[in-house]
């Protein structure tokens, strides 16, 4: 354990509300072709259990065994945790917390084959510390010859029941989601979800549904062009919850803040605020569409980061424009009810080269997780801050990521096992330019707790030493 530190800014902002509301053995071999036992062998060095209460974040790594891990939040105590008869667990992505236990799929490569895996949904009791594969719902693909390949993805659940989402390889389109027991593993509905397409006074309006997740009422919660949407499970028609085919005003950011407030969520390339015609044109133009098509529910209210790159006219130059912040929509009234800035911190302008038009980066995809309140934001950008706003208050407050000495960059993924704090999975990179001007990066991994009651980074561990201890 190292244990770092870091200094918070915190950014005084004003909320703006609307005007309405396996084989015979007992072995199995992982991807890597590594052997391992059916009860999971164990690093060195590392503890382990089949049980015990987990008081902290559940977490996957990429190890040669199973690679799911327990860190108690208070001690940073390491434990690998235990399924038996699994080969491994999803290593692309963390565990998934559903009330009081932690689910994430499973993968046990098929007898006779290198790389075609059965794949399952585990999970982990958070009370008794015991890991069960609950059930096993497919494979990847039949054997090592087959061409094709399935994918499977860990959407959420409630009380009652997980939902995993099987889709194609590189089709985009046709994702048929299967409901589970969430005690016994058993198989309920699966449908798939239809295209949206309306044809009305106002033209054709259509768009798949993407990137669900599962409401604390159980609904299932999608994006279709860029609003939130729910899929009737019983027969895959998707409903649009924001009339955005109707081009309803409650989605524009005139109907939420005034143009004088324009310039606290616009970022121009040149710095300067933008003139009064200008902001009231763009205010009454720019709507507040799910970014990255992602989104996490909270308190009621679904929220998500917006984002818009424009430009403004001014004489004969053409000014670009960054255009973001954070929507409350809230899930009683179908309306964006509230937004809140980013600031100009979270925009970068890079002037183009020989005639070239220039490049924006800004946070559009990030990480979201609403804890207790506050919404939680991982910007994907290298040696981005995380981000924490407090509705109630409108504060904005950004924590640096700490990096160790000769360090260049960090980037981090927000991790959201732990019900009662906040985790990263961190990689800090050293880049390197050659002769010939070309960079390379190498990084190393850590697990990085940070306490949200005073916002600031408490520890952090090398995977290195969870998974080769």
């Amino acid at each position: 354990m190292r244990i770092r530190s870091a200094v918070t800014l915190s950014l005084a902002v004003v909320a703006i509300a609307s005007c309405g509301g396996s084989s015979d053995d007992g072995s199995s071999t992982s991807a890597d072709g590594t052997t391992g036992s059916s009860a999971n062998s164990i690093p060195e060095g590392v503890e382990s259990t089949g049980g015990g209460a987990i008081n902290g974040a559940v977490i996957s790594l990429l190890s040669p065994e199973l690679g799911l891990f327990a860190i108690d939040r208070a001690t940073d105590a390491v434990t690998a945790l235990k399924m038996p008869g699994v080969g491994f667990v999803d290593r692309e992505n963390q565990p998934v917390l559903v009330g009081d236990a932690v689910y994430t799929m499973t993968r046990t490569t098929i007898e006779g084959q290198s790389f075609s895996n059965n794949i399952g949904l585990g999970k982990v009791d958070l009370a008794s510390g015991e890991g069960s594969e609950l059930v096993q719902i497919g494979t990847d693909r039949e054997t090592d010859d087959s061409q094709d390949l399935n994918e499977y993805a860990l959407i959420g659940g409630d009380e009652t029941n997980i939902w995993v989402e099987r889709s194609k390889f590189a089709e985009s389109a046709g994702s048929a989601y299967m409901s589970f027991d969430s005690e016994s593993g058993a198989a309920g509905t699966e449908f798939t979800a239809s295209e949206y397409d309306l044809t009305n006074d106002s033209g054709t309006c259509s768009g798949d549904f993407r990137d669900p997740i599962v409401a604390s009422d159980g609904r299932i919660i999608g994006v279709t062009a860029g609003w939130p949407s729910v899929v009737d499970p019983a027969n895959g028609e998707v409903e649009p919850l924001a009339d955005w085919c109707s081009f309803d005003d409650s989605l524009v950011l005139s109907n939420l803040i005034t143009a004088s407030e324009f310039n606290d969520f616009a970022t121009t390339e040149d710095g300067a605020p933008l003139p009064s015609d200008s902001a009231q044109q763009l205010v009454d133009f720019i709507e507040t569409p799910v970014s990255d098509n992602t989104m996490v529910e909270g308190d009621g209210s679904l929220w998500w980061v917006f984002q818009r790159n424009t430009a403004y006219q001014s004489g004969d130059t053409s000014v670009a424009v960054s255009v973001g912040g954070i929507a409350e929509f809230d899930l009683t009234t179908n309306s964006v009810v509230n937004v809140w800035p980013f600031g100009p911190e979270s925009v970068t302008f890079e002037a183009g080269e020989d005639g070239f038009s220039g490049t924006v980066s800004s946070l559009s995809q990030a990480d979201l997780r609403y804890l207790d309140g506050e919404l939680w934001i991982m910007d994907s950008r290298d040696d981005a801050p995380l981000r924490v706003l407090d509705p109630a208050t409108g504060e904005l407050t950004l924590v640096a990521v700490p990096k160790d000495d000769g360090v260049d960059e960090t980037s981090a993924t927000l991790i959201s096992s732990d019900p009662d704090s906040i985790w990263l999975d961190v990689t800090q990179w050293v880049v390197t330019v050659g002769e010939d001007d070309l960079e390379s990066r190498s990084g190393v991994g850590f697990i990085d707790q940070v306490d949200p009651a005073t916002r600031t980074f408490v520890s952090s561990i090398d995977q290195n030493s969870i998974i080769l201890s």
